[in-house]
């Protein structure tokens, strides 16, 4: 794990056990002749960015891949089935030119993603190809395995082209498992429920392919962090593992962000010892670094839409929406008789902004669990006194009296 920040900035804390294992069943895969695709999701600002481009890609190369990475909210400005296909044309062009960068020796005009189009630059070419054959004719100059990994490909979803696109590497992966160079596509996300679009669906582009959880950093994660800065700081202002594992559970395990806590705690005029005050005395600083952005999202809700997530997150995994006693404790919040289908469409809602996911039909849970503390200690009491304060007039009738 790599940080951007002056004082950590060339600190690199490697994942080495969760880079072995991607990298195992890639290698195993390619011994026996096939390949393999895995799908990884956590929430974000957790490190996937990070650790994909500082630690697996680098690994992959060591090992004999050719690795080709895509970050689809790096340019979302841009549709992300054309990011696809600019990626692996400009991929071409390296391996092809050897760097030379002679675009007018490219097989291609064009890329086609079923009925979109991408231009390529170059004189005298006539033919377009698919982005199967992209990656076959990289294949061609590689003479290795490829490896493409492409993060947050959920966004992938948004558009036709993109999801064309999915379905194109899938053709791909299908073309190349065989003899010769394969393609292995490593795919992370941080919003599981699209990303499970990607798997369940009767023609999702990979049916079956299971969603794996990518770990959280621990201890062992903090421990290295603080070896290695405290070599940089005076005797008099070592940090304390034990306050920084406070502070990374506090900001919700999020690296980049702990790694400017104790860059300002260590440099500031406290010193690592101001850490320990805040963690134990001012917590409520550091879970508000993190909680903003719950803020900012929850303020983005409808009411019913605040009132449906409060709900499931009182009942946890025994959340059953549909359920009379279920509409009518969000009724009582509503001060109304609600339906199921405004339920429905409160919880759509809530999936499109990624804050509620479908693990399962009829089965719904909290996207990042952090969510669940800020609702409950900053939203459940404000709620309730909107929700209590009206008058009695305005109180649902029993949904047996409605009937």
């Amino acid at each position: 794990m790599s940080f951007e920040f002056s004082m950590c900035k060339d600190i690199y804390i490697p994942r080495s056990a969760l880079s072995d294992q991607i990298a195992a069943k890639i290698l195993s895969a390619s011994l026996t002749g096939t390949a393999t695709c895995q799908i990884w999701s956590s929430a974000r600002h957790t490190g996937k960015r990070s650790f994909f481009q500082k630690e697996l890609k680098p690994k992959l190369k060591g090992l004999g891949c050719h690795v080709i990475s895509i970050d689809l909210w790096a340019k979302t400005d841009l549709d992300p089935g054309m990011v696809l296909a600019k990626t692996l044309n400009d991929e071409l062009a390296i391996v092809r030119d050897n760097g030379s960068n002679l675009v007018d020796e490219l097989p291609f005009s064009w890329i086609t993603i079923n009925k979109h189009k991408l231009e390529t630059p170059g004189r005298g070419r006539r033919r377009g190809g698919t982005l199967s054959e992209v990656l076959q004719e990289i294949a061609k100059y590689t003479a290795d395995d490829i490896v493409l990994i492409v993060n947050e490909a959920q966004q992938s979803l948004e558009t036709a082209a993109g999801c064309d696109a999915m379905a194109a590497l899938r053709s791909a992966f299908d073309e190349m498992n065989g003899d010769g160079t394969r393609l292995h596509l490593v795919l992370s996300g941080s919003h599981r429920d699209r990303l499970s679009a990607l798997v369940s669906k009767r023609k999702a582009p990979f049916i079956g392919v299971e969603i794996q959880e990518f770990p959280r950093l621990g201890r062992s994660f903090v421990e290295e962090l603080v070896h290695q800065v405290n070599t940089r700081l005076a005797a008099d202002n070592q940090l304390s593992s034990d306050d920084v594992t406070s502070a990374f559970t506090l900001l919700g395990f999020r690296p980049g962000i702990l790694a400017q806590v104790v860059q300002d705690h260590a440099l500031g005029q406290a010193g690592s010892a101001g850490l320990h005050q805040t963690v134990t005395a001012r917590a409520g600083t550091l879970q508000a670094m993190v909680w903003q952005q719950h803020q900012d999202d929850y303020g983005t809700l409808t009411e019913i839409q605040r009132a449906v997530l409060l709900i499931l997150i009182e009942d946890g995994s025994g959340f059953s929406p549909f359920a009379a006693k279920t509409l009518d404790r969000i009724g009582e919040r509503m001060g109304e008789i609600l339906t199921p289908p405004k339920v429905q469409k409160a919880l759509d809602g809530l999936r499109d902004r990624g804050i509620v996911w479908r693990p399962g039909r009829g089965s719904y849970a909290l996207e990042d669990q952090d969510m669940r503390d800020w609702v409950l200690r900053d939203t459940k009491p404000r709620l309730a006194a909107s929700i209590y304060s009206k008058p009695a007039s305005l109180a649902p009738a029993s949904r047996s009296a409605a009937r």
